[in-house]
C-alpha cells in the first residue's frame, strides 16, 4: 500500500547511527521502520499478536526483513535480559543477542 512506503530518509539516518562508534539505543528505536510491517501483520496474525502483547508491556517489537522474526532494541545487556524474560513470561519466545559490529 502506498501509505506504508517511506522515502528512505529513516533508513539513511539508521545507517548513519549504526555507523557511530557507540550507537544510541533510544535513537535506534526511534529510527526503526519496516514498510512491510503492516502487510506482515495482515498476512500473519501471530506477528500482529506478538507485537501487541509486547506493546502492552511497553516493549516495541520490530519486524526483521519480511518477517516473521521480530526484535527489540535494548539499552544494554542487563536490559536485554530483562526484556527477554518479560516477553517469555508473556508467552513469547525471546532470547537476548548482542549486536556485533561486522567490521570489527
Amino acid at each position: 500500500r502506498d501509505d506504508e512506503r517511506s522515502d528512505g530518509a529513516a533508513s539513511l539516518a539508521l545507517v548513519r547511527e549504526l555507523g557511530e562508534p557507540a550507537p544510541d539505543p533510544a535513537r535506534l528505536r526511534g529510527l526503526l521502520r519496516n514498510d512491510l510491517t503492516g502487510a506482515a501483520e495482515r498476512a500473519c496474525p501471530p506477528v500482529r499478536e506478538a507485537r501487541a502483547a509486547a506493546a502492552a508491556l511497553g516493549i516495541a517489537l520490530h519486524l526483521s526483513g519480511t518477517g516473521p522474526s521480530l526484535f527489540a532494541v535494548a539499552d544494554d545487556r542487563a536490559d536485554a535480559i530483562r526484556v527477554a524474560r518479560r516477553l517469555t513470561r508473556a508467552g513469547l519466545r525471546a532470547r537476548p543477542y548482542r549486536f556485533a559490529d561486522p567490521y570489527a
